[in-house]
């Protein structure tokens, strides 16, 4: 699955930021700046990281981040909205960073995990642990859709204002997983643009599974952004895991 190379351009950044407001923002980073336990001084790990939401937040609470992503897009304009904020943005594919004991403290945020092969997320899992101090600390945060996957229909289109999407669902009986994939078309002076969204859906134990089987301790399992605690109906599965 390589949509990835090429679904995070302007377009997505233009659509989305309509939601991801910074009102929006402030309350995400609230979240994880509680549930981190974000100090001044703090290393923390961004990946990936994006246009910046979350590394431009975490460093102007004091902390030295580095920011992690594969769009050169987006990573351009990450660079230009941090300023002089100490933030080291890498480019580079998640699946290969190799740090070494080296952050208190790493993020993965926004349904940012899922992208790849089963293998390939459980490897990534393990690089994050590498690259955590001891007692450092990973919060991971995906969207909970398994509730949801009975009363939706396994293909339907969303209408978004300025662009539609297509979105299918498979699921993998072999990996126990299920993959949505979404086609956002955009409109625009009557020109059609079609990208796609492919992703995998664990379930929360799985996610615990892989996180313990990596070394991690579990320490929290959250349901939302307000960092309630996480129930089968809830939206998020936010999980704060602890290097042993």
């Amino acid at each position: 699955m390589t949509w990835w190379k090429t679904f995070f351009t302007k377009d997505y950044l233009t659509q989305y930021e309509k939601f991801l407001t910074p009102q929006r923002t402030q309350f995400e980073l609230r979240a994880v700046v509680k549930a981190l336990g974000i100090k001044k001084g703090m290393r923390v790990l961004d990946v990936p990281c994006g246009q910046g939401r979350i590394s431009i937040g975490l460093a102007k609470k004091g902390c030295i981040v580095m920011g992690v992503d594969y769009s050169k897009y987006l990573l351009s304009v990450a660079k230009k909205r941090s300023g002089r904020l100490p933030i080291k943005f890498i480019h580079k594919d998640m699946r290969k960073i190799n740090f070494n004991n080296e952050f208190d403290a790493a993020v993965n945020w926004f349904t940012s995990f899922g992208y790849f092969t089963v293998k390939e997320d459980k490897e990534f899992i393990k690089k994050i642990y590498r690259s955590l101090k001891k007692g450092g600390k990973f919060l991971l945060d995906v969207s909970h859709d398994t509730p949801r996957l009975g009363q939706i229909p396994p293909q339907g289109w969303m209408d978004c204002g300025d662009f539609v999407v297509l979105e299918r669902r498979y699921y993998d009986d072999k990996n126990r997983t299920i993959t949505n994939k979404r086609i956002f078309v955009f409109v625009k002076s009557g020109k059609r643009k079609a990208y796609e969204f492919i992703i995998r859906v664990y379930t929360p134990l799985e996610l615990k599974q892989m996180l313990k089987n990596a070394g991690f301790k579990v320490l929290k399992v959250y349901g939302d952004y307000e960092l309630k605690k996480f129930a089968l109906n809830s939206r998020r599965i936010i999980i704060l895991a602890q290097k042993q």
